[in-house]
């Protein structure tokens, strides 16, 4: 894009500064790191159809002159103002409406569903669509997975809190039935913290 600031074509052409002297584009663009990816971005353009170099400068046509980008990316401005006029084609609409159901469904699954996930979501609902360009749709709406955190079960036995009498006392030879439970324990995430259900085995009393 600096190459349009200085009016030449963003594809490495040349333009002439005082006295009519050739100067390459290096010369005449600052090192601005920001300015070399616009200069990138623009090349990438060159590249595309009219369509995608028609879209290029109405998103930076109240930064350059319209004139200008029609000279660099080689299109009419007649062309370039009739295209802005035009509906949206079928396609960009079919695209209109999967965005706004994407963005309905992202946050009813709290935000974490990627999108083989969100495909079948999405054609339950009546939007049938691959996922690349679901995934497209995803990138242009800035949409990212929040990341759940692994939790770790741990037993923390740093504490003040009373702890049960050991009536076992390490004794796994009991004399007669009945004498010792085995339990499993569990950890159960609530508002106010973890409890810790423990419940008997009934295939393992001894």
């Amino acid at each position: 894009m600096s190459a349009l600031h200085a009016g030449v074509s963003a594809g490495g052409a040349v333009g002439r500064g005082t006295g009519g002297r050739k100067r390459p584009v290096a010369q005449r663009v600052g090192g601005s790191p920001d300015r070399a990816r616009r200069n990138k971005k623009g090349r990438r353009v060159l590249c595309q159809g009219v369509a995608a170099r028609y879209a290029f400068m109405k998103h930076w046509r109240l930064r350059f002159p319209v004139k200008v980008m029609s000279r660099v990316f080689d299109v009419s401005r007649s062309g370039f103002y009739a295209w802005l006029k035009r509906p949206p084609s079928c396609k960009r609409q079919s695209d209109e409406r999967l965005k706004v159901a994407i963005n309905v469904a992202h946050p009813r699954s709290r935000e974490t569903y990627d999108v083989p996930r969100l495909q079948p979501e999405l054609a339950a609902g009546g939007f049938a669509a691959g996922r690349d360009r679901i995934a497209r749709l995803w990138r242009e709406l800035g949409l990212r997975c929040r990341q759940k955190r692994k939790f770790k079960a741990t037993t923390n036995s740093n504490h003040s809190l009373p702890v049960a009498e050991n009536v076992l006392g390490q004794t796994f030879a009991p004399r007669a039935p009945n004498q010792g439970w085995v339990t499993d324990l569990t950890y159960l995430p609530t508002g106010e913290g973890c409890l810790y259900p423990a419940l008997p085995r009934m295939d393992a009393l001894y």
